[in-house]
């Protein structure tokens, strides 16, 4: 098998549908059979999707104890099969770029066959990308800390060495592996997998608001998946504009933005772009009735530090005050003795749909003590804690020190420490 003569090999890491027991963390959701039907689904959508890439030779990776023939009935004309070999996920990615390489190719890219909604332009993207004599190394990050896409144009054993496979820190480390080796790394737009029920529930959304007509359209997993989609459409509202059409422009695992076509009552017709996020909530901690607890951490879209109650999103199937208690205790540190609402709104009331749940936390005067952040911080976040009066709090906002809106809100809508003052 001489690969010299394509611009690149793309290799998707693959069994044989019905080998193996398939997407068993969808077993709250989906039966044995259908888990099956649904890899292969996938498979057959990725196999399709990758045959059409341009300059490029399609190689299926099988698992063992399968052998090439195994994959005969799913495999493309004119694509290849190898096996994987190597006793973890590491060893095998290695194992199969290696086996390309001295096969001739000239750039390699790995890939896996559970992203049926990934935009064929971010493959091709990467199969230019390693055109290129400035990159090395191709990566499209996964929402799940891992990648969808490796791409090289050279054998890297170093990158499959020592990675945390199956867990959220194998981007991290890969990254911190090619910039040792002093690799050129080119990022792709992020992309999920469908592994979990989550997972799942984004692609039926995703499903129904993309157009069919698309080239890279998964029509295996769409037909597949049809009996589930009508449930999973945004049901029809009573709206002065109508929505003719909505269209997926860019996602990530904590919003989606889309483009939407209105028809007003005067029958004029406009754009909308609308940003969704799941609810937020807030928590402002009060100690005595005197006294609040803020957070300091660094905010990358502001480039700056802020003081801050603890705030956060709300995790899928979480309620909102699970959400809030457990906020509390990741940023500030500290339990609720009692957790009041104090109000909702929306945090903006034109392009971005998303809904800010506050709450008043009565904590204890020994969470006073001490200056550190919460007991389980994401680990995006380094956060400090610490007390301050209400007055102090709010003389904080007047200065430009606090500028987070719903601490701002919190801060003046709760009941003055003066029992004759004025609410504001």
């Amino acid at each position: 098998m001489d690969l010299s003569r394509f611009r690149a090999v793309v290799a998707v890491m693959a069994r044989r549908p019905g080998a193996a027991a398939a997407k068993t963390r969808l077993s709250e959701r989906l039966g044995e059979r259908e888990r099956g039907e649904l890899y292969e689904a996938f498979l057959q959508d990725k196999l399709a999707q990758l045959a059409g890439l341009e300059g490029v030779h399609l190689v299926i990776a099988v698992a063992p104890p399968d052998g090439p023939a195994a994959m005969d009935p799913w495999k493309p004309a004119g694509a290849s099969v190898v096996v994987q070999r190597g006793a973890d996920l590491g060893a095998r990615l290695d194992a199969v770029a290696g086996e390309l390489f001295e096969a001739g190719a000239r750039a390699v890219l790995l890939v896996d066959s559970d992203t049926p909604t990934l935009p064929t332009a971010l493959l091709q993207e990467g199969v230019n990308a390693l055109a290129s004599p400035d990159v090395d190394v191709v990566l499209g990050p996964a929402w799940d800390g891992g990648y969808y896409l490796l791409g090289l144009r050279a054998p890297q054993p170093s990158l499959f060495r020592e990675i945390p496979w199956s867990t959220s820190a194998v981007l991290r480390a890969t990254l911190a592996a090619s910039d040792a080796a002093g690799l050129r790394v080119h990022l792709l737009q992020s992309w999920y997998d469908v592994d979990r029920p989550e997972d799942l529930d984004r692609l039926l959304r995703q499903l129904g608001t993309l157009s069919p007509f698309v080239p890279d359209y998964p029509r295996k997993t769409a037909r597949l998946l049809a009996p589930l989609l009508a449930s999973a459409r945004e049901a029809p509202r009573d709206e002065l504009w109508k929505t003719r059409s909505v269209r997926p422009a860019y996602a990530n695992r904590w919003l989606d933005v889309t483009e939407r076509v209105a028809v007003l009552p005067s029958g004029h017709v406009t754009l909308y772009g609308v940003i969704r996020t799941s609810p937020c909530v807030g928590i402002l901690p009060v100690v005595d009735g005197t006294q609040v607890i803020l957070v300091r951490q660094f905010r990358y879209v502001a480039r700056r530090f802020t003081w801050e109650m603890p705030t956060g999103g709300v995790h899928p199937g979480e309620s909102i005050e699970a959400a809030a208690r457990r906020e509390l205790l990741e940023e500030a540190g500290v339990h609720a003795d009692q957790l009041t609402p104090l109000l909702s709104f929306d945090t903006s009331k034109s392009v971005v749909e998303e809904t800010a749940h506050l709450f008043v936390a009565k904590v204890g005067k020994d969470a006073v003590a001490g200056g550190g952040g919460g007991e389980a911080a994401d680990e995006t976040e380094d956060i400090e804690r610490r007390t301050f009066s209400l007055e102090e709090a709010r003389r904080m906002v007047d200065e430009g020190e606090i500028v987070d809106g719903m601490t701002i809100i919190a801060l003046f809508a709760v009941v003055p420490p003066r029992a004759d003052a004025p609410r504001p």
